[in-house]
């Protein structure tokens, strides 16, 4: 793997595991986060570290469940986005992150995902 995919890699697990914190702070301390219940703080610190996790194991399968997250996060963090830009007229920082984040991580993990399928098919074939 290339120096560039395994910093990426690694800034990736540490986003994810900053995020992990930020839910878990605001769970200890709901009045950080009101808008969201303490279940989903706690929901999140959860996936957060298991992604934190997925990305420093890059198990091949991760792409797959990965891809659902940032399907629900889009959603999740682009409604928010747009809230904030109609309703008080500004730039949601976070959500902005999540919006440009998230699909570039899976890009990268799609990547090598079809890297490591091409390299079992070019395998199978000269057997």
């Amino acid at each position: 793997m290339r120096a560039s995919k395994r910093v990426a890699y690694g800034l990736l697990a540490l986003a994810f595991a900053g995020a992990a914190a930020v839910h878990a702070a605001a769970l200890l301390s709901p009045r950080l986060d009101p808008s969201a219940p303490p279940w989903r703080h706690a929901l999140f610190v959860g996936i957060n570290v298991a992604c934190a996790l997925g990305f420093v194991l890059r198990p091949r399968w991760l792409a797959a469940p990965f891809a659902l997250l940032v399907v629900q996060q889009l959603f999740s963090h682009g409604g928010q986005a747009l809230r904030a830009w109609r309703e008080a007229g500004r730039v949601d920082v976070p959500s902005l992150a999540v919006l440009v984040v998230m699909p570039l991580a899976l890009a990268l993990l799609a990547s090598d995902a079809r890297a490591a399928g091409a390299g079992r098919a070019g395998a199978a074939g000269r057997a």
